[in-house]
């Protein structure tokens, strides 16, 4: 009896002992598991972080560059000429051709030179600073003799103002419409546009020009500093994108309407993701695609032209506006088919969203 008794105490051990130590498995394998799960969103997370300091090392590159050599130009002829950089810095180590290739844009008294451009700016998905905005840069200002008068180096802030706004230069709100975030612009600014602060520059203003270099960093009322990229974060297309379901309207049929039909309301800003060719060619049969003039821009846009549209029309074209702020819910054409942004009510509130674009 004693000998069954402590040989059944033995198997109950034994069995108690496998049962922690498939337990201690178990536990260990889970650990593991985790832990390389852990790891692993701990990279993703690392090269996310890791993308924008890139990207914002880079820009900061970009404007160190351009203002070095830009500051350092003593030239009376033309403070920022590239010849006279290039002659004068044969051992830099710069992409001269794209400086060397800038846009010239002319407006109201102000010469634009783009020296520094940003893939897509202007289209849909990088908008530029409009009027309103807030906006935050670097700059540099130059006299037209070479002497520097004003400049961001070395401050660790940015400058930041509300584009438009009456008190800044007009040379500014003129040359700074429509740039985008990483843009580098210099701005020749005629003496009628200079403010009451400019003119004290000079003993005589009348006739002379200022010089501006100017980095668009970020726009936005609270827009985040370079150096705290996460801050606010959320892209508002994708946020947009979230919630918007797209509607094909008929022919004559206004957005509210076919919004309407859905349950659901049309919701203005989200036609600037529907503003583009591959979208508009995924719900209709497009003919040809392409963005409309600014002559013949409507607020029916973007839309398809029916291939039941008179002769006179480009029958099953798809038009893209170049002008989204004519654009509306309430417009129809008794000859096109609209594609139309809708929302449950309740997401009427991405109204008041306050987007940050960095």
């Amino acid at each position: 009896m004693k000998k069954r008794a402590k040989q059944r105490k033995q198997a109950h051990w034994l069995l108690q002992q496998r049962v922690l130590l498939v337990t201690a498995c178990v536990v260990l394998l889970c650990g593991i598991y985790i832990r390389m799960n852990y790891k692993n969103d701990s990279q993703d997370t690392s090269c996310f972080t890791s993308h924008f300091q890139d990207f914002l090392q880079s820009q900061q590159q970009d404007w160190t560059y351009t203002s070095d050599l830009l500051a350092t130009s003593q030239s009376e002829e033309s403070p920022w000429r590239l010849e006279f950089l290039k002659d004068r810095y044969p051992h830099i180590d710069i992409p001269w051709k794209e400086l060397e290739d800038p846009t010239t844009l002319k407006r109201k008294g102000v010469i634009i030179h783009r020296h520094r451009s940003v893939v897509g700016c202007g289209g849909t998905y990088v908008t530029g600073a409009n009027w309103g905005d807030f906006v935050h840069l670097r700059f540099i200002g130059k006299l037209d003799n070479g002497t520097i008068f004003d400049s961001t180096r070395g401050r660790k802030q940015l400058f930041g103002f509300q584009l438009g706004w009456k008190n800044i230069s007009r040379g500014w709100n003129i040359g700074l419409l429509g740039a985008c975030p990483g843009e580098i612009r210099e701005l020749v600014v005629t003496s009628k546009l200079f403010s009451s602060n400019e003119k004290k520059l000079f003993p005589d203003w009348r006739g002379r020009e200022l010089y501006y270099l100017i980095q668009l960093v970020c726009i936005g009322e609270d827009a985040s500093p370079p150096e705290h990229p996460f801050r606010h974060w959320k892209d508002p297309y994708e946020l947009l994108r979230e919630h918007t379901v797209i509607v094909p309207a008929k022919r004559k049929q206004n957005c509210h309407r076919a919004c309407q039909l859905k349950n659901l309301v049309c919701f203005r800003k989200g036609f600037s993701i529907l503003n583009n060719c591959p979208t508009l060619s995924e719900y209709f049969d497009c003919r040809e695609c392409e963005i409309a003039t600014i002559e013949r821009a409507g607020s029916d846009m973007p839309c398809r032209v029916s291939p039941k549209a008179p002769s006179t029309y480009s029958l099953g074209f798809c038009m893209i506006s170049p002008n989204l702020s004519l654009t509306c819910c309430e417009a129809s054409h008794p000859h096109t088919e609209r594609l139309c942004p809708c929302v449950v009510a309740t997401d009427m509130l991405l109204e008041k969203t306050q987007y940050v674009k960095i």
